[in-house]
């Protein structure tokens, strides 16, 4: 997974519900492999969202190592 990608990532498990986004190439480009792979949902709003169920989540906070404390994530 892409640094971008794991941004998004980390952004969306750290701060459920909607938001909106950049439409820059690298950012619409990780949004679409994230879609695609069925973990990010975006509406009609270009605003996405996470698309893990929340019982999944904290597992998925592990596989992507991310922390949710850190000041960057």
């Amino acid at each position: 997974m892409g640094r971008n990608m794991q941004h998004l990532m980390s952004f969306a498990l750290k701060y459920p519900g909607w938001h909106s986004y950049q439409k820059d190439r690298p950012t619409v480009s990780a949004l679409r492999s994230l879609v695609s792979r069925g973990l990010i949902r975006v509406n009609e709003y270009n605003h996405f969202q996470l698309a893990i169920p929340e019982q999944y989540r904290i597992e998925s906070v592990h596989l992507l190592g991310v922390n949710l404390n850190h000041p960057n994530n």
